[in-house]
């Protein structure tokens, strides 16, 4: 099997600025996509070390959630809405918190 490029795993907005995750793949998108998007998991299983998730709401298109990251000895918080596209790629946006408008 081929790997196949992922064109839009996760795109993220801060303050007006896009940053869009590019690479390749060797899984298929809908099921890297549904890994990626899957917050209740993530929050439930500890999946990344030093993060905290808190979720507010998820309807499986939109999850609004608080991310918690351990920095520097310091814990950053944000406020992110994470949708699910039309063509399952995922947008992140940070709406408020810590890293609002950084690169």
């Amino acid at each position: 099997m081929h790997p196949r490029p992922l064109l839009r795993a996760y795109r993220r907005h801060h303050g007006g600025r896009r940053h869009d995750r590019k690479g390749r793949i060797t899984r298929p998108p809908r099921e890297v996509g549904a890994q990626f998007g899957d917050i209740r998991h993530n929050a439930s299983h500890a999946v990344h070390k030093g993060i905290v998730f808190t979720i507010h709401s998820d309807d499986g298109t939109v999850c609004k959630f608080r991310q918690a990251a351990r920095l520097l000895g310091m814990m950053p918080v944000d406020e992110v809405v994470l949708t699910r596209n039309a063509d399952d790629s995922l947008t992140g946006d940070v709406v408020s918190g810590a890293t609002v408008g950084s690169a």
